[in-house]
């Protein structure tokens, strides 16, 4: 007997989401048909599953992902924003098999979003954080980090958002500058990173979406020696991680990011590069005990600086020799996630 279609639905998301696109669709289309809604232009990448593109701003993706959602009888439905709840509510109360993916700590992230007025965050957050508790009673949750579970009640399955350890490349003997992967804000450190390059006469390369008043400010910051690529593909960036020599994760000390493990920070040593990265609770735990890792103090231009110029040869060497380890160490949970969805759809 197959498994039962699952519809993986994201209004926010972007199409190559590497959670979404390349962990959870990736891994559900192993054994089952999938089919992803999600904003457009979608994936870049559509083979093993079909594709649902959801128009419109925000709202009207919302309203098509509704429609979608009631006309998709019989499927597992896979929701990954928190402002899908409500919706997953009604359809798990109508009788629908329903997960829903938590990626972030979202009421500690609204607290620090800078175009939610400031008088409306907190508010906004406590809602949140009381529609997950709401939610938890009748959807099937997972969690994408274990320091998650406290905004639950009850207990739930921790699919830890590791690396895809054999799709990663071996970093490059020669590689040469400091790279950055992920979202590129104001904080995630990058107006840090590119000061501390430019102090230590290094060239910061920066993978990932980027507004354009931010990309402004960073190359004010940094001049000539920042390259911003824009968003890449998930293979694409990594490629460019192995060819760098230093990878940096300058993470500010905000509670989003103080008990959250940053999955680029394992990908970097995956790859076997050395990484600076920011001392918060969450990465000091993860790196305990591996080498060619530099904590520097979160914000603090100078401790990046230092730590950027502490990186040596030893340190490149030590970082290709413990790439294995860190891959079977931190490997991306599949068999976990097929056992959620299996237990929640049937076969």
């Amino acid at each position: 007997m197959t498994s039962r279609r699952v519809l993986v639905i994201t209004t926010v998301h972007s199409g190559d989401d590497n959670r979404i696109r390349e962990k959870t669709v990736r891994t559900l289309a192993m054994d089952r048909p999938v089919t992803l809604a999600c904003r457009e232009p979608g994936p870049s990448d559509r083979r093993g599953l079909d594709y649902l593109p959801l128009r419109g701003n925000r709202i009207q993706r919302n309203l098509r992902a509704a429609r979608i959602v009631f006309r998709a009888h019989g499927q597992v439905l896979s929701l990954h924003d928190p402002e899908l709840l409500p919706l997953g509510v009604l359809a798990s109360l109508a009788g629908r098999a329903v997960v829903f993916d938590l990626h972030e700590d979202v009421p500690a992230q609204i607290l620090t979003k800078d175009w939610i007025w400031p008088w409306a965050r907190r508010p906004l957050a406590w809602t949140v954080a009381a529609l997950l508790r709401i939610a938890e009673r009748t959807l099937t949750v997972t969690l994408a980090e274990g320091s998650y579970q406290r905004l639950f009640v009850r207990p739930h399955t921790v699919i830890a958002n590791y690396p895809i350890v054999d799709t990663l490349p071996t970093a490059e003997a020669e590689g040469a500058g400091v790279v950055y992967v992920g979202d590129v804000t104001k904080e995630r450190g990058l107006y840090e990173a590119a000061e501390a390059c430019a102090a230590v006469g290094l060239d910061l390369t920066i993978v990932g979406p980027v507004r354009e008043e931010v990309e402004r400010d960073i190359r004010a910051i940094a001049g000539r020696g920042a390259t911003l690529t824009g968003r890449l593909s998930h293979a694409e960036a990594m490629r460019r991680v192995a060819s760098a020599s230093i990878a940096v994760s300058p993470l500010r000390d905000l509670p989003n990011y103080r008990h959250s493990v940053p999955t680029k920070v394992l990908e970097y040593l995956a790859v076997g590069v050395p990484v600076v990265a920011s001392d918060l609770p969450a990465t000091r735990e993860v790196t305990r005990g591996l080498e060619a890792v530099h904590l520097h103090t979160p914000g603090d231009v100078s401790s990046l600086a230092e730590c950027l110029s502490a990186i040596s040869d030893a340190d490149r060497a030590a970082a290709g020799a413990q790439a294995g380890e860190v891959r079977r160490r931190y490997s991306w949970p599949a068999e976990a996630l097929a056992e959620v969805y299996d237990a929640v759809g049937g076969r």
